[in-house]
């Protein structure tokens, strides 16, 4: 199953906003990149929190 929340690389500056705001904790930063794990609830708080609008739902 594809994920709920798909991540713009090319506009996501790492500034780490999604994952302080997740509260089920499924967003993982790394060195280069997130990535968004099982267990999103759809709440789409990180959408909203993202000042670079690098992350969307996967409609």
């Amino acid at each position: 199953m594809d994920s709920y929340i798909i991540v713009d690389e090319k506009k996501c500056g790492l500034c780490g906003g999604c994952v302080a705001v997740c509260p089920v904790k499924v967003i993982i930063m790394y060195k280069d990149h997130l990535k968004i794990n099982d267990g999103c609830i759809k709440c789409d708080k990180c959408i909203k929190v993202c000042p670079s609008g690098a992350l969307s739902k996967n409609e």
